[in-house]
């Protein structure tokens, strides 16, 4: 119990600092530790799903203060840019801790007395994920004003993103695109602006989410999780990018957060309550250990639930001494260095061609900008080829750009 509690701790600070790093995602880490336990199967654990959740605690802090977010955090970061235009991004933080402090016991106790009828509901909805994306596609541009121009995005994005996964591996893929789309383009915006925009925020600012929304939001992210951490190829930002346009930037917030969390417990969980994993960590798992046992599962929960309450405590410790430290630097030379940083990590994983697609989606995100089309419409990278897989349409499209 005491090694279990220590490795717990020690992936927790690995997981909360990597998290900081821009675009060092826990699928290019994962592989990189799981060689080191694989004699301990119990030890491994603790450590691997400790990183996984706290690395979310790590991400967050980054996503606000430096817009580096990863791809399950992408969305957020739009509404926390807006309200820190209001000089209300701390507040965002809040909404951050407070969502995954409701919604990890939550899930993990629906996880535990329902994990029979989980099976139920994926079986039930696995042959329907082309048309559930397609109607939330239609319900999404069927909001917005400006609909010539980010279908445009939308469908270029999708181009970029086949284009990226038959060039590399899905997570080296997903590494180069989001952090060309969000974290690369943003940096390189920063570089024009004439002052920190962290020395404008309020730093005593309360919570404006009625019960009644918390209520609503957390339940709704519940079911969200479910799915998108169930059926495959349905990442977060995909099935959440339905409801940008008809909820206000907290309950948003609030939301992508909360669902981010729940995905990660049910699709790390899933090679036992479906037999099939749905994350990196649980594919890892699986490959070193095999099938996991139902005590397996139970210490999976319970790590979370741990880890849940470590990375608390590092994001509550951490989130205002790091808000004063990046107030006081140079804004241009960290947004440099950031540049820099996602640059080098992004060769570091996928060499040369991970950098022209870096430099592509960072060109294509600076023209959404240019366009003033929301750049949640990039998620088109994942949703689009995801749409033709799912309507047998992938191969058809693949031989009519001769890939």
């Amino acid at each position: 119990m005491i090694e279990i509690i220590i490795f717990c701790l020690i992936g927790s600070l690995v997981g909360f600092f990597s998290g900081l790093i821009p675009s060092l995602h826990q699928n290019l880490l994962i592989p990189i530790f799981i060689p080191l336990f694989l004699h301990n199967e119990i030890l491994a654990i603790s450590f691997l799903v400790s990183l996984a959740i706290s690395q979310n605690f790590g991400n967050a802090i980054s996503s606000f203060y430096l817009s580096s977010p990863p791809e399950d955090l992408s969305l957020s970061t739009l509404p926390s840019q807006r309200l820190a235009k209001e000089g209300l991004l701390l507040e965002a933080l809040k909404i951050y801790l407070i969502s995954a402090v409701i919604i990890v016991p939550i899930t993990i106790i629906f996880v535990l007395f329902f994990n029979y009828y989980i099976s139920k509901v994926f079986v039930a909805l696995k042959d329907y994920i082309g048309l559930i994306l397609l109607i939330a596609v239609y319900t999404i541009f069927f909001f917005e004003k400006e609909k010539i121009k980010s279908l445009l995005i939308f469908i270029l994005a999708g181009f970029l993103g086949i284009i990226s996964f038959n060039l590399l591996d899905f997570n080296k893929a997903v590494l180069a695109l989001f952090s060309g789309f969000f974290a690369l383009s943003q940096a390189i915006l920063n570089l024009f602006q004439k002052e920190n925009f962290l020395k404008n925020q309020i730093e005593d600012v309360e919570i404006k989410i009625s019960k009644k929304e918390l209520f609503f939001g957390i339940l709704l992210a519940l079911f969200l999780g479910m799915i998108s951490g169930l059926l495959p190829s349905l990442g977060t930002s995909q099935i959440i990018l339905i409801f940008q346009p008809i909820l206000n930037d907290r309950m948003f917030l609030l939301l992508n957060s909360a669902v981010s969390f729940s995905n990660e417990i049910f699709s790390a969980s899933s090679t036992y309550t479906i037999g099939n994993p749905r994350s990196g960590l649980s594919v890892y798992l699986e490959q070193a250990f095999g099938k996991p046992t139902y005590e397996i599962f139970i210490l999976i929960l319970s790590i979370f639930s741990l880890s849940t309450f470590f990375g608390c405590l590092l994001f509550i410790f951490f989130y205002k001494r790091l808000f004063k430290f990046f107030q006081k630097i140079n804004f241009k030379i960290l947004n440099i260095l950031i540049i820099l940083i996602i640059i080098t990590i992004v060769f570091i994983f996928s060499s040369y061609i991970g950098i022209i697609i870096l430099l592509t989606s960072t060109s294509l995100s600076l023209f959404a900008i240019f366009l003033n089309v929301k750049r949640s419409y990039l998620m088109g990278s994942l949703i689009f080829s995801t749409i033709l897989i799912y309507t047998n349409f992938y191969s058809k499209f693949l031989l009519l750009l001769g890939i």
